[in-house]
């Protein structure tokens, strides 16, 4: 699954009520954008209907974001990577986060993704970050604290 915040397309908070949705979507609508159009509708589509927002905060579970610049995701728990090599670094992290699921689980790598386990390593120009997807927000947690008590990342400032 790709890694598309819908509250954030809408400019909302996870926990937004379906007013909040509605009133989104009007207010994008007095000024659209083109360019965000198709991605506003699919994203009100999903967040008006009880059934399918159930199924897509199921999925989209917590996010942790590892960064050295910060990016935009709204939704998500945002740390610093604690490296001047950030490519490699980023690299070796999807490793601990893999092995961290397979001794907590007994996961391999196919079963952690049946489970809605996923990383997605992205960059810009200039920029790297890593995404991690946790289908528990208590798993996200307790990675967060394994990272930060090996300091391989600390709080964003």
């Amino acid at each position: 699954m790709e890694f598309v915040d819908y509250y954030a397309a809408l400019n909302l908070p996870k926990d937004a009520q379906n007013k909040d949705v509605q009133k989104a979507l009007d207010a994008f609508m007095e000024n659209p954008n083109p360019d965000r159009f198709d991605l506003t509708v699919k994203a009100y589509a999903t967040l008006v209907n009880p059934y399918k927002r159930a199924r897509y905060n199921k999925i989209f579970g917590y996010l942790l974001v590892i960064e050295a610049n910060p990016q935009e995701y709204p939704n998500a728990i945002h740390y610093k990577l604690n490296s001047i090599q950030p490519y490699v670094s980023l690299q070796a992290l999807i490793e601990k986060f893999k092995a961290w699921i397979l001794k907590k689980y007994d996961f391999d790598w196919k079963d952690a993704q049946l489970a809605n386990y996923s990383y997605h390593l992205e960059h810009n120009a200039e920029n790297f970050w890593l995404v991690l997807r946790f289908p528990i927000a208590g798993d996200l947690e307790k990675f967060s604290k394994f990272l930060l008590t090996h300091k391989l990342i600390k709080a964003r400032s």
